[in-house]
């Protein structure tokens, strides 16, 4: 009977997995430090298209708060799609500095079509 119970939970299991609508290797847990030193983990995509995202996508970055989120979102709105990540050195708010830090702390974002 055990052996019953067991079988029938590991196909409920693997069925239940399998049906999910989110791809677990397509998404990473990264520790988030907020401005007040509060550590965060956050379930992010593994690639963060900036062309795409969305606000809450954006704040889901390290070194992206709500003006900076607002601000890329803005400038996509008015230059149209990014062509390169380094072009967020010409929305306000994003110095050369910014920008290479928001690369090293968030590798996973690219520039693809919208």
């Amino acid at each position: 009977m055990k052996r019953i119970w067991a079988l029938l939970l590991s196909i409920f299991l693997s069925l239940d997995l399998s049906a999910s609508p989110i791809r677990w290797e397509d998404n990473v847990s990264v520790r988030k430090v907020d401005s007040k030193g509060t550590n965060q983990f956050v379930v992010v995509p593994a690639c963060i298209n900036l062309n795409s995202a969305e606000e809450p996508e954006l704040l889901k970055l390290n070194g992206i708060g709500p003006k900076k989120a607002a601000a890329i979102i803005e400038y996509r709105s008015l230059h149209g799609p990014f062509k390169d990540i380094h072009e967020l050195g010409k929305i306000k708010g994003f110095t050369g500095k910014v920008v290479a830090k928001i690369m090293e702390k968030n590798p996973k974002i690219i520039v693809g079509t919208s």
